[in-house]
């Protein structure tokens, strides 16, 4: 049963909403794949708190457009178009699917949409949104962060041990001499 005006407006409303509190965007275009693949992708996009959602292309046009996104690479030969967003890891969108699409050929990285600080939006082909998922994600940058302070934690308290196990060296010496 086709949806009326006012249901296509919600959703296109929903899809908005969804588009700019996101820090990131991926869409992909899911042709001819099985809902088991689907459920896979879906199931990786929720362990790292990125939501997958399969909408109609026109509405996303329509969508896109009232937010001044301009998205020419929406293909009109493809016929299932998912998004991926993420609220909180601007990599993990690219990432997931980047990492499905490697391992499942019928589902194709189209573009992505990255949201700068300054609320603006910059449009990524397929290789930028390649580029992005080969970028080390939030929890790993946090992780190399600790890693590096943990680091010069030991080493300053190497240093700071090292001149008082010398001096407690001499004085032993010193001592044994006397």
């Amino acid at each position: 049963m086709p949806k009326t005006k006012e249901q296509k407006q919600t959703i296109i409303d929903n899809i908005q909403k969804v588009l700019s509190d996101a820090k990131s965007v991926v869409l992909v275009s899911f042709d001819k794949i099985k809902l088991q693949e689907i459920d896979k992708i879906r199931k990786e996009c929720r362990a790292i708190n990125v939501n997958y959602q399969v909408v109609k292309k026109n509405l996303l046009k329509i969508a896109m457009k009232n937010l001044g996104i301009d998205m020419p690479q929406i293909d009109d030969t493809a016929t299932g178009i998912a998004i991926a967003t993420s609220l909180t890891d601007e990599v993990g969108p690219a990432k997931v699917t980047h990492n499905f699409a490697k391992n499942n050929a019928l589902l194709k990285l189209i573009s992505g949409v990255l949201k700068n600080n300054d609320a603006t939006s910059q449009v990524l082909d397929f290789n930028g949104v390649t580029a992005m998922a080969s970028l080390p994600g939030k929890q790993e940058l946090q992780g190399m962060v600790c890693g590096t302070l943990k680091s010069l934690l030991y080493r300053l308290t190497g240093a700071l041990n090292y001149n008082t196990l010398k001096l407690i060296m001499v004085l032993k010496l010193k001592s044994q001499k006397e």
